[in-house]
């Protein structure tokens, strides 16, 4: 019989509490907005930790935490956030169908707000399912619609992940003239970004090894003095 983790007890408890608000289309408070976005943030950085230390079960746990906080107030960037957390982590434990399911929830709600970032982001994590899976063909056109989609709202470390990985599933294809060009384009903005953090070093100018950034927490009136220094991660967000 398979056991329920005590993590996830305490997700359910939580749920039944009332500590997690539920869904309604009645206007919040700025302050219950913002503190549900911040517990979202909380729990993203928790399964961060997790994912890094290759404990993917309990990060897919913490994110789907997440996602509940940022689904109670919704909030539609940090829901698609949530979705291509959990699916880096599926994508990592090789469960590539539930991976992919949970990068097509987050490229839709990006299409919807018409985000470029989330956009990018997703695409280029639908493209690395094919990418491990061998199946080059059907990775290209997600890496390539990952590019058309960049913008000023893409950051260069962002940019660098999908041109190396649209280098790599080029040279597997066997077009190496086109794998070198790419992958120095994410060599050459890699190097931007290091001499960057060398000017002004903080943990927002990190490059992440993934298309996933921990969002900033929102400030409140009570909360102005402690706000989030957002870092790079190594799931999804």
């Amino acid at each position: 019989m398979k056991t329920v983790s005590p993590l996830l007890l305490s997700v359910l408890l939580a749920v039944l509490l009332g500590s997690i608000p539920s869904c309604s289309s009645a206007p919040r408070p700025t302050e219950e907005v913002n503190s549900s976005k911040n517990k979202a943030v909380e729990f993203t950085e928790y399964g961060n930790n997790y994912y890094s230390q290759g404990q993917f079960e309990k990060a897919i746990e913490l994110f789907n935490l997440a996602l509940a906080y940022n689904g109670s107030v919704d909030h539609q960037a940090g829901m698609a956030g949530s979705y291509n957390s959990i699916g880096r982590a599926y994508l990592a434990l090789g469960r590539y169908d539930d991976a992919q399911s949970n990068f097509d929830r987050a490229e839709k709600i990006g299409q919807r707000i018409n985000d470029s970032n989330l956009i990018c982001q997703s695409l280029n994590n639908r493209g690395e399912v094919f990418l491990q899976r061998g199946d080059y063909q059907k990775a290209l056109p997600h890496f390539e619609r990952a590019v058309e989609k960049f913008d000023k709202g893409v950051a260069n470390s962002q940019r660098a992940i999908v041109y190396h990985n649209l280098g790599t599933n080029y040279k597997r294809l066997g077009e190496k003239e086109k794998a070198l060009e790419y992958l120095k384009l994410a060599v050459k903005l890699n190097l931007q970004e290091k001499r960057a953090e060398e000017a002004a070093p903080s943990p927002e100018s990190k490059a992440s090894s993934c298309l996933c950034q921990t969002p900033r927490k929102e400030t409140t009136s009570s909360s102005r003095s402690r706000e989030w220094e957002g870092g790079s991660r190594s799931a999804s967000q």
